[in-house]
């Protein structure tokens, strides 16, 4: 997970100051925090969830992540919709 964040530092830095992106981290070794990662069935780590600014859910990724994928679930949540 450590290795992960710091990739996607720069990627996180550019949506949420360039993008308005809410860019949103849950201690999943903390248990306030179970109905959340239950809810989204956060059975690997690193695990991501994608919402558009209507909070409708547009993907997640799980377990190793590449930078490019989630640069484009990014810009998929970023999309204007219909």
């Amino acid at each position: 997970c450590q290795a992960a964040a710091r990739d996607l530092q720069p990627v996180e830095n550019r949506a949420v100051h360039d993008q308005g992106i809410n860019w949103v981290m849950i201690n999943t070794d903390d248990p306030r925090w179970e109905p959340v990662w239950t809810m989204y069935h956060v059975d690997e780590l690193p695990h991501f969830e994608f919402f558009d600014a209507t909070g409708k859910e547009v993907g997640f990724e799980a377990g190793e992540v590449q930078v490019a994928r989630i640069k484009e679930r990014l810009a998929q949540a970023a999309a204007p919709r219909p």
